[in-house]
């Protein structure tokens, strides 16, 4: 999408245009409805990646902080059977 936006129109049109998302606007002009489509489902999928990998750094410290006792040690506590870090998870997603 980002090469289709580089090679649809000058920058400098975009801008004086003054478009509100111009990337959304190029690829409309340029793939239609479809391509906005794709890129909408694009950003969708980078905003929840990073939110879960967010997610799981988080738990993970929570579990290293509870390990070593900064925290409450029940942070520092794995799953018996599926050996993840359930209290340090909850915590995360019921709390942040």
């Amino acid at each position: 999408m980002v090469f289709a936006t580089t090679i649809a129109s000058p920058w400098q049109d975009l801008v004086n245009a003054q478009h509100q998302w111009g990337t959304g606007e190029v690829v409309r002009n340029t793939l239609g409805i479809t391509g906005v489509s794709i890129l909408a489902i694009a950003l969708s999928a980078g905003i929840f990646t990073g939110l879960n990998g967010f997610y799981v750094a988080t738990s993970r410290l929570l579990f290293a902080m509870g390990r070593s006792q900064i925290f409450p040690s029940a942070f520092g506590k794995l799953h018996h059977k599926y050996k993840t870090p359930n209290i340090s998870i909850m915590f995360n997603a019921y709390f942040v």
